[in-house]
């Protein structure tokens, strides 16, 4: 049984995925998105560190969840159905959006030189 959403192709530009730190303020505090993505698209990164003192993960802005690995992502939506205060948002590319960046990583023929000529 396939998952649900869409299934990327190989080569094809992962989803463009936002978190709103305004809404997700404490992310130890649900790490519901952590739990339910089938492929582990995100972590969580210390915002606020000091030498010597354990980081406080109730204290608001102090860790924030990130999309590590959006190139995983396959768009199930899992993410987005769970988060309680609507913090995620997730968006496939459109065709020229992937067109464009496919492009844009297409490695480029290099330039034919002119010969140079010999020196009398």
């Amino acid at each position: 049984m396939s998952e649900p959403g869409i299934q990327l192709m190989p080569g094809q530009i992962s989803p463009k995925i936002v978190v709103s730190y305004e809404r997700c303020t404490v992310p130890f505090e649900c790490k519901k998105c952590l739990r339910i993505c089938p492929t582990a698209v995100f972590n969580v990164a210390c915002m606020k560190q000091s030498r010597g003192l354990e980081s406080n993960k109730k204290e608001a802005g102090t860790y924030k969840v990130y999309a590590q690995y959006r190139e995983r992502c396959t768009a199930c939506m899992r993410c987005v159905e769970i988060c309680p205060v609507d913090a995620l948002t997730v968006r496939m590319p459109t065709p020229e959006e992937a067109r464009e960046a496919r492009e844009s990583r297409a490695p480029k023929a290099p330039e034919a030189k002119a010969p140079q000529e010999a020196k009398a």
